[in-house]
């Protein structure tokens, strides 16, 4: 499982490419995208955020996290990106960030 690392209280750009199983750019053309993190899977999410679309065509997409939305944070949480379009939503695998205190706050 992979391991994203941000600062806490930071702004944050995140940007996310989508593939098919065999590697190559998954069109998300007409998406929604949303970003959840949190810290107990057996709870809502601690935040989620609405993706922009980068490059549709190419799967490029990108998270823009506010200092406000990760000033709260600290420590692991699980997070999974939810497509959805035409009622048919898809979850990608689940991954892991860690949200590391801000020395200087």
């Amino acid at each position: 499982m992979e391991t994203l690392n941000l600062i806490q209280g930071d702004t944050e750009e995140l940007e996310i490419s989508f593939t098919d199983d065999d590697g190559n750019p998954f069109d998300i053309t007409g998406y929604d995208i949303v970003l959840s993190l949190t810290s107990d899977m057996d709870k809502s999410p601690d935040v989620s955020v609405s993706l922009s679309i980068v490059d549709g065509s190419g799967g490029l997409a990108r998270a823009s996290l506010s200092a406000s939305q990760t000033s709260n944070l600290e420590g692991m949480y699980y997070a999974d990106i939810q497509l959805s379009k035409s009622g048919t939503v898809v979850s990608t695998n689940i991954f892991l960030i860690n949200v590391n205190k801000d020395v200087s706050q």
